[in-house]
């Protein structure tokens, strides 16, 4: 139970501080007490936190003390329980709070058995609590707030949207399970079953950024043809190289030499004075892969921007414009990226019409400024080709500074180098 009070009395502040905080029966729920000494400070909590009850002296609210319930009531309509606390014993002044919007009032000095007995008829039994509650692993799911706290190396809270906050719920409850697209549309609401499952790609890429999933230690897939799966590790996932699957991960990651004059400021650099077709070519460079291309996500296809061949033959018209369904790309917009150094052994791509076809992808995603997936960013290859860590490291970079340059492309308009 969380509690804001309102004394600027520190002698009273403390002792109702120490009633209200000792250590609750058996039965109880802890209360966290909230303290400010202005009116202006409780105004701008009461407003951003919610709060489950608020003990206040009207001296300490400014002269017309009644003033912070008539905002609380008239302005904020907040239905949160109010005790006022007040040396003031007469009758027009307990009439006054109550026809104010009070609950309850109490006398000063106050005696600690009885202001604990008052303060308990505005507590919910802990069994309430308990049920508004759910925790998986470090994960707190408070469901009457779509709130979720997370405990772990950092503390972090995050509220979310009711869509976010279900979809959550339902990815966490069901960790280490493959859900159906059409199983994680049914934990939404009525509006949201009726969209595109596309839509729901959408909403799981907003969700692993807002979740900041992959710095906790929380893998959310895609299992194509199935839907996603979410499994909770103990160490954050290492961004490209921590995967468990077959086909993704090969020694000569760790053991092909590099170069450390490679950079996203060369990258930037080429960008900028020699246009897109240079940069893409610089980290063309860094792989063995034989193409790297820029793809707009255009409805329910990913359309070619640019595309480098390092063999300069023609672009084969099939990677034009690819329909989202088939493509690789689809997984970056899934799983935040997505690589296999072997598809045809990568067991996550069984049933797909490339497997054993595309042999080797890399993506990135390009992602707007208000955090919208608008297009990838990758190297591909018809042979089993791997990349250096430090080369994927630049990719993803590279993604963060191409959304100008990917936002200008309209439908249709093909560029190639």
């Amino acid at each position: 139970m969380r509690i804001a009070l309102l004394e600027d009395d520190p002698v009273d502040l403390l002792l109702l501080t120490a009633v209200l905080s000792r250590t609750p029966a058996q039965g109880e729920v802890p209360m966290t007490c909230i303290a400010f000494s202005e009116d202006a400070a409780l105004r701008r909590a009461i407003v951003e936190v919610p709060f489950d009850l608020l003990i206040f002296d009207p001296v300490s609210s400014g002269d017309d003390g009644l003033a912070l319930l008539t905002w609380l009531r008239g302005v904020l309509e907040s239905k949160i329980p109010v005790i006022v606390l007040s040396a003031r014993g007469a009758a027009r002044d307990v009439a006054n709070a109550l026809e104010a919007g009070a609950d309850d009032y109490v006398l000063k000095p106050f005696r600690p058995i009885e202001m604990r007995a008052r303060v308990q008829r505005f507590r919910e039994p802990a069994d309430a609590v308990r049920g508004r509650i759910e925790l998986v692993g470090n994960w707190t799911f408070l469901l009457d707030r779509s709130t979720v706290v997370y405990a772990g190396p950092t503390n972090e809270t995050f509220d979310l949207s009711d869509l976010q906050f279900n979809l959550a719920l339902a990815l966490f409850r069901n960790s280490g399970r493959v859900m159906s697209r059409w199983e994680l549309l049914e934990t939404t609401n009525t509006k949201f079953r009726s969209m595109d499952t596309r839509v729901l790609d959408n909403h799981i890429f907003t969700l692993r950024r807002a979740l900041k999933l992959e710095d906790k230690g929380v893998q959310l897939r895609t299992v194509y043809g199935k839907g996603y799966r979410l499994a909770l590790t103990e160490a954050p996932v290492d961004t490209i190289f921590g995967h468990e699957h077959a086909g993704s991960v090969r020694a000569d990651h760790m053991e092909r030499p590099t170069t450390s004059s490679r950079s996203l400021e060369l990258f930037v650099s080429a960008l900028n004075a020699q246009g897109a077709s240079a940069a893409l070519g610089y980290l063309n460079a860094g792989v063995p892969h034989r193409f790297s291309a820029i793809y707009r996500l255009f409805d329910d296809r990913f359309q070619n921007v640019l595309l480098l061949d390092k063999q300069g033959e023609p672009t084969p018209a099939f990677l034009d414009a690819i329909p989202f369904e088939v493509s690789f790309c689809q997984f970056v917009l899934g799983d935040g990226f997505f690589s296999t150094d072997d598809s045809a052994a990568d067991r996550r791509l069984d049933g797909h019409p490339y497997q054993g076809v595309m042999n080797s992808y890399c993506g990135v995603p390009i992602v707007s400024d208000a955090g919208d997936l608008i297009g990838t960013l990758c190297h591909f290859d018809l042979m089993p080709q791997s990349v250096l860590k430090e080369e994927f490291g630049l990719l993803q970079k590279a993604g963060h500074a191409l959304p100008g340059f990917v936002q200008k492309v309209k439908r249709f308009a093909v560029a190639r180098s």
